[in-house]
Parts: C-alpha cells; structure tokens; sequence
C-alpha cells in the first residue's frame, strides 16, 4: 500500500509541474528519477540473505548418504564405488517442472534410484563424478529439450572406469 502511495505521488508531481505550465527542473528530474529506481526495485527480485544460506545448505548437505573411503552409506546399505556397473540418467516431467533422476545399478544385482529432490543430491552428484568418470555434459544432455524424458546412460562398467 505504501508503495502505491509513492508512485502516485510522483506521478501527480511529475503530471502537475508539467500541466500547470511551471516546469521545475530539479523536482521533475529527482522525482522521474526516483519513480524509475522505484519502478526498478520493485520489478527486480531481490536476493536474500536466507536464499542464499539455503543454497550453501543444499550444496553442502550430504542428506541421505554417509561417505566412506570406498563408497558410500545410505542408512540401509553401504554401496561400494566399485560395483556400481551401470548409471541411467533421465528426466521426469511433473508437469511445471522437470526433475533429473538416476538409476545406478551394482554388480550385485542392487539398484539404486536417487533424483534432484533428494537431501544431498548435489553432494552425491559431486562425489560420483570425482570416483567415476560419468560421460561428458551429462547434465546437459538429460536436461535439454525440457519436458523430454532424455534417458541416456552416463556410465557403463569397463576395466579402467575408476580414476585411480
């Protein structure tokens, strides 16, 4: 409500110095100005000190997984790096938005789904591609055309698949 009372106020000023016949230079230039910084401020999204503190959570939250040495821990399993045999990478449409998911499946017959929403996808994501080498713009691949699923295999087992 306070913000419409400004805009009105420097809009009357502004129509009035100019429709009365008396122009002032200085009170037209400082309140257009002021109108347009006004104008701006409220059409630009403004970032915010919790935006910016839940991205550095979601960035560094680890979420669902324990890490070890060789592998990781999802509080029901330990998977090793090692085992893993083939990564599924694709897209799933929710309608609004897309979510990226992937199926990891191990040389033991497990399968593991993990997605986007998942507490700790991004450090998961991080450590996957420091132990296997994933195929390259993955990400790029599955995300683009948008609303396409984009099912693509990003990893598949060969002797020499683990950086060493």
């Amino acid at each position: 409500m306070k913000n419409i009372i400004v805009i009105i106020i420097c809009i009357s000023f502004i129509c009035g110095s100019v429709l009365f016949g008396k122009i002032l230079w200085f009170p037209l230039i400082f309140f257009t100005l002021g109108l347009f910084i006004f104008i701006y401020k409220a059409i630009t999204p403004q970032k915010t000190k919790l935006a910016d503190d839940e991205l550095f959570f979601r960035l560094n939250d680890t979420g669902v997984f324990d890490y070890t040495e060789n592998g990781f821990y999802d509080g029901y399993l330990k998977y090793e790096w090692k085992n893993i045999c083939e990564i599924i990478a694709y897209k799933n449409d929710l309608f609004s938005i897309d979510c990226i998911c992937m199926n990891i499946k191990f040389c033991n017959d497990y399968e593991l789904s993990v997605n986007e929403e998942y507490p700790g996808w991004y450090q998961f994501i991080t450590r996957l591609e420091k132990e296997i080498k994933l195929k390259d713009n993955w990400l790029k691949i599955v995300s683009k055309p948008a609303f396409n699923r984009n099912e693509t295999v990003i990893y598949k087992k060969t002797i020499n698949a683990f950086k060493q």
